[in-house]
C-alpha cells in the first residue's frame, strides 16, 4: 500500500476550503507559523502544541564511523537535529 503525501499547497487548499479564507490568506498564516517554529527551534526553544506534538532540538556529539565502501575510519561531525514527540490527542487519533 502506497502512502499518500500531502504537500504544503494541498494543506493550504484544504484549510482554505474548510475556513472560507482565501488561499493567499492561509498561505500567509502557514508561512508565518512555520517561520515562528523555525525561529524558536534555532534559538534552542522547544515548540509544544499540547496534546499534538512537541518539537525540540538535540545536539549530537562528534563520533567515529566507518566508510562502508572502504572500511576506513572517519570522523562524523556532530550536528543539531529536530526531535519530534507525539502528543496524546494525536496518538489517539492515529490509533
Amino acid at each position: 500500500m502506497s502512502e499518500k503525501v500531502v504537500s504544503k499547497p494541498d494543506l493550504i487548499r484544504s484549510v482554505a476550503e474548510s475556513t472560507g479564507k482565501t488561499i493567499k490568506e492561509v498561505t500567509e498564516v502557514v508561512d508565518c507559523t512555520f517561520d515562528a517554529i523555525y525561529n524558536n527551534l534555532a534559538e534552542g526553544s522547544a515548540v509544544q502544541l499540547t496534546g499534538y506534538m512537541k518539537l525540540s532540538t538535540v545536539t549530537t556529539q562528534d563520533r567515529f564511523g566507518r566508510n562502508p565502501s572502504t572500511g576506513a575510519t572517519m570522523l562524523i561531525k556532530g550536528s543539531r537535529r529536530v526531535k519530534f514527540s507525539i502528543g496524546k490527542i494525536l496518538k489517539e487519533k492515529l490509533n
